[in-house]
């Protein structure tokens, strides 16, 4: 059986913090959201596994004003962090705090 995995890509252009959410459901029907930020934050109750939000800082890089692409398998990012299959994804949400410039946003599937 041939799976295929959604890949979200996409260029980003920020000076401050941002937020990137892909909101994922798993095989048994539960929500969450593959969050993408610059920065570790300080832990929540809202983290996995308490929580339905899964952090994966991604570099002060990506704040710093320049233009960085960004590639991530979501599916990969899910299962590494849950030890469970996703099923879908359901969206994806962009949040800035300040200056936040996305081009070529893509969501596409690989074999």
């Amino acid at each position: 059986q041939v799976y295929f995995r959604p890949m979200l890509s996409l260029y980003i252009k920020a000076d401050t913090d941002f937020a990137i959410y892909v909101g994922v459901k798993d095989e048994d029907g539960n929500a969450y959201f593959v969050q993408y930020t610059p920065y570790a934050g300080p832990a929540s109750p809202n983290e996995y596994p308490s929580g339905q939000y899964l952090s994966y800082p991604l570099g002060a890089e990506f704040a710093d004003a320049s233009w960085r692409a960004l590639e991530r398998d979501i599916y990969e990012d899910f299962a590494s962090k849950t030890g469970r299959n996703a099923a879908s994804v359901e969206g994806i949400i962009l949040r800035a705090h300040d200056s936040l410039q996305v081009a070529d946003l893509r969501l596409s599937t690989t074999e």
